[in-house]
């Protein structure tokens, strides 16, 4: 049923691209039938006077074969015009409808706007970044959404380039609305009115809120799923909508989501996410930077072992959290993370696990080398912002840093939380 219903809604939209040809086809016939049944020479005398069937075929069979049945009508000049142009009309009717049919197939934007109109029950993701790519390729291996065609993807930027190309382009192809998310008329040509589920994943708060505000207004029904970055205003906001009459809301942090899975690599015993009873590594714990992913890991470690912070910031972002202030307080050591002397400082030589969670790459990289110098025997846990390069520098350095050394890319492991929060809906809308 849900294939059948696919069906009729893209003869739908071929029916809305061919519109004009055939409205004036239908005229001309009509037109045509009337003239001739009307005027045509034969229709004054009984023996030859044909009923109007009769001669509504015969038009048919002038305006699509090559030999009609009705006989030419001699001495009428109207009707000789009509049994001229409707050949020549069907000939150039049939050449636009090639052209058309012929830029619908090579069009990318129109085939895209074709696949888009005929999804229904479908989620769409907008925002093909770094996480956005992650969330596409797991909910396809889940979901096997590229087959059914119920996935359609809105994004402004680059992110379809950085995408695998046999996942995007090979058939069936999954339809990209190149155009602004918080704009109407980019949701609704994605088909908002018919998705289960909008999942937002740019890393800019301002249009995730808005576009997710403007979903559930066009569509109170779908499951909308929005990435914040702002911990404290995602907080408020997933507390004040737990109050609100607004439902199908959700708000997920995209980078704090991944502390558990930095934990279980700095234990190293499974590739799985550690529960409360499990124990870190004897000896201290370094976590180096105080961003969203580092106090993560500072609330999973609190009370569990000896945690030091380092942080280049004279002011961190998260330094008045509780996590870090209550006591025992977490000591926080204001310095440049890639200095020998600021690991010293927080205890490298004795330190069991070094957790490397800034943004920036190369300083990860360069502290990481670093630290193993100081303490070969520390488990280093560096975060790297490419998966691609991530997997492939995990690789390049084990012969460097033998079994010391584990790399993570949050967006990798943030992206089950957002195949999660839809997966529900998802199957529900397709079992239906």
């Amino acid at each position: 049923m849900h294939k059948l219903h696919r069906i009729y809604r893209y003869a739908l939209f071929l029916v809305g691209r061919f519109k004009y040809l055939v409205l004036f086809a239908l005229i001309a016939f009509l037109f045509s039938t009337t003239v001739l049944y009307i005027r045509h020479p034969d229709q004054a005398w009984a023996q030859t006077r044909k009923g109007l069937p009769e001669t509504a075929f015969g038009v048919f069979e002038l305006m699509f074969a090559s030999q009609p049945s009705l006989p030419y009508p001699k001495g009428d000049v109207l009707c000789q015009i009509i049994f001229f142009a409707l050949p020549v009309l069907n000939m150039l009717g049939l050449a636009a409808a090639v052209a058309k049919f012929s830029q619908i197939l090579f069009d990318r934007g129109l085939y895209n706007r074709a696949q888009a109109e005929t999804a229904d029950g479908h989620v769409i993701l907008c925002g093909l970044g770094r996480l956005g790519r992650e969330v596409l390729r797991q909910l396809d291996q889940r979901h096997h959404m590229k087959r059914r065609r119920d996935i359609v993807v809105v994004d402004s930027g680059t992110g379809v380039e950085e995408l695998d190309s046999d996942l995007i382009r090979r058939e069936p192809i999954i339809p990209v609305i190149r155009a602004d998310m918080t704009h109407a008329a980019t949701l609704r040509e994605a088909g908002i009115e018919r998705a289960a589920a909008v999942v937002i994943l740019t890393g800019n708060d301002t249009p995730n809120l808005e576009c997710a505000l403007l979903a559930h207004e066009i569509n109170p029904r779908a499951r909308v799923v929005v990435r914040m970055s702002n911990k404290r205003i995602s907080q408020r906001l997933d507390s004040m909508l737990r109050h609100s009459q607004l439902q199908n809301f959700q708000l997920v942090d995209s980078v704090e989501g991944s502390a558990p899975e930095c934990l279980a690599r700095a234990l190293f015993a499974s590739e799985i996410a550690p529960s409360e009873g499990d124990q870190p590594p004897g000896g201290s714990v370094i976590i180096c930077g105080l961003g969203r992913l580092g106090i993560g890991v500072v609330r999973l470690l609190k009370g569990r072992c000896p945690v030091t912070v380092i942080d280049s910031a004279s002011r961190p972002h998260y330094a008045c959290e509780p996590a870090i202030t209550t006591d025992p307080p977490v000591p926080l050591i204001h310095g440049d993370m890639t200095l020998s002397q600021t690991l010293q400082d927080a205890g490298i030589a004795s330190a069991s696990a070094v957790l490397i969670l800034t943004p920036n790459d190369t300083e990860n990289l360069e502290a990481a080398m670093v630290a193993h110098e100081l303490n070969p025997k520390a488990r280093i846990v560096m975060r790297i912002t490419n998966s691609r390069i991530s997997r492939r520098l995990e690789l390049v350095l084990r012969d460097a840093f033998g079994d010391t050394l584990r790399v993570i890319d949050p967006a990798e492991h943030a992206a089950p939380c957002f195949v999660e929060a839809v997966t529900t809906v998802y199957q529900a809308s397709v079992g239906s």
